[in-house]
């Protein structure tokens, strides 16, 4: 998980935000089961393209990529079923993979509350989780770190090995790099930077953290961050 801002609302998100809330609330109200239309106006292409680029095309729990096999849910951040105010809030929306969507179901607590989930866009993840290789772990203080790895299971088998194959990856990029002869360590150098660096890439919260480490070794130069 990796730190996410909020883009600019949508226009048709904009413009109908509050019509959809009141007629979806007022049916509610009169004791009526909002119709299929009416509960998920909120899936529409360009709010899902907002949110695809926003979240660098990755999932904003786990980071996979999955938009070349899946396109990705609209995600409400607090649940629409037990929030239906927030079923149209832009500040509610992102994208996540059929996974942690599934795994996330209804979870419910308030922001800030112990219980509540690790918020992207609200929350600096490295305050809640660590990076090590392919695994990640909570901080031993957080409490909310523990809860979303255990709710999400961010550390289920299939993204173990996914994660696995990008470090194994960068290893051999870090590897070639501190073989080469100094004339080729500067290609070496903006090779990682090309396939291994920055937040559209796949499980960038572990890349990152595995170059600063290859960093501090004094492996790795300091600006192939940069």
């Amino acid at each position: 998980m990796i730190a996410l801002t909020k883009l600019a609302s949508p226009r048709i998100l904009t413009q109908n935000a509050a019509a959809w809330r009141a007629e979806l609330l007022a049916t509610i109200a009169a004791g009526e089961e909002p119709t299929k239309a009416q509960k998920n106006r909120y899936n529409h292409v360009d709010i899902k393209a907002q949110l695809v680029e926003e979240t660098h095309g990755k999932c904003s729990y786990c980071e996979s990529k999955m938009r070349h096999v899946d396109d990705g849910d609209i995600e409400h951040i607090l649940p629409k079923a037990k929030h239906p105010d927030l079923s149209f809030d832009w500040e509610n929306l992102t994208l996540a993979c059929t996974i942690c969507n599934r795994k996330k179901g209804d979870h419910d607590a308030p922001p800030g509350d112990a219980q509540s989930l690790v918020n992207p866009y609200q929350d600096d993840p490295k305050a809640h989780f660590l990076f090590h290789r392919e695994i990640l772990t909570p901080t031993p203080e957080s409490v909310r770190g523990s809860n979303t790895e255990n709710i999400l299971e961010l550390n289920r088998a299939d993204l173990r090995e996914r994660r696995r194959e990008k470090i194994d990856e960068l290893h051999q990029y870090v590897t070639a790099y501190a073989q080469a002869e100094d004339d080729y360590k500067p290609l070496v150098s903006r090779q990682i930077r090309k396939q291994c660096v920055g937040a559209d890439k796949e499980y960038s919260a572990f890349l990152e953290q595995y170059i600063s480490e290859m960093i501090t070794r004094g492996t790795l130069p300091e600006d192939v961050l940069s």
